[in-house]
This record gives C-alpha cells, sequence and structure tokens, in this order.
C-alpha cells in the first residue's frame, strides 16, 4: 500500500527535491518501523565484556556499549523522521508519521482512520516532509 504521488514536481515549488533524492528519502522514512523494532530488541538484551584474541593481540570487546551506540543511531533516524512530520504540519503530524513511514495512502488515513484532512492539503504536507527531511539530512 504506497502513495500514489508523484515522485517529481515543478522546479519552481519551494519544495522541490530531485526525483532520485526523493526516492532515497522515502525509503529512509519506510525503516522506521525496523528501526522501532531493533530499538526494542536491543533494549530487552544484555551484554558483557568479552575478551577476544585476535593475532595474538588481546581485543576488549563491549556488546554493550556496541549495543547502545547502535540504538543511539536508529533514534537519532527515528527522530530525524519525526522532527520533518512535525516540521510539516503540527497538526496532522501523526498522519503524516504514518503515510512516510508506512507507505499508506491518503485514501487510508481518511477513510480508515478519520483523518480530517482534504487529498491537496495532505499531500502539500506531505511533500513538505521530504523536503524537511532533505534539510535535515543534509547537516
Amino acid at each position: 500500500m504506497s502513495t500514489l504521488i508523484r515522485p517529481e514536481i515543478s522546479k519552481k515549488r519551494s519544495e522541490w527535491i530531485s526525483k532520485h533524492r526523493y526516492y532515497e528519502l522515502k525509503h529512509f522514512c519506510l525503516q522506521y518501523p525496523e528501526w522501532k523494532a531493533k530499538v526494542i530488541e536491543k533494549t530487552y538484551l544484555k551484554g558483557n565484556s568479552i575478551i577476544k584474541s585476535v593475532d595474538k593481540q588481546i581485543e576488549y570487546l563491549n556488546p554493550t556499549l556496541d549495543m547502545i551506540e547502535s540504538i543511539d543511531v536508529y533514534q537519532r533516524n527515528m527522530e530525524i523522521v519525526e522532527a520533518a512530520c512535525e516540521a510539516a504540519d503540527l497538526e496532522f503530524y501523526g498522519y503524516l508519521l504514518e503515510a512516510v513511514t508506512k507507505g499508506v495512502s491518503w485514501d487510508y488515513l481518511k477513510y480508515v482512520k478519520g483523518m480530517p484532512c482534504g487529498r491537496s492539503k495532505f499531500y502539500k504536507a506531505y511533500r513538505k516532509v521530504f523536503w524537511n527531511l532533505d534539510k535535515l539530512k543534509e547537516s
């Protein structure tokens, strides 16, 4: 179930990004549920320090630290997507987040979820999410 939005809009529009950048950002957003699951999974795992011999050198591995670092990366990515949705339209934040992270269409959000928003207003905010995301990921 994906949105039927055109991947590229007129270059005259303020929220223009290239077609390929749009697809890159869209696929970045579609990883959100995976990141969320990995954060939950890694939060409940426990690790201890391990000593490993590599080429006659002793290397101390700390799986707990590695786990915390990977959780941090996933959470940072999730925060970027959430911030882009918030900046696009705070009123429809939850609907936008669901649309960009699960690939659901306006029709689904309108008729199943009861979103109180017209198609053109929603897709304008939807495009703005990717424009915001492009700016957030640049920095």
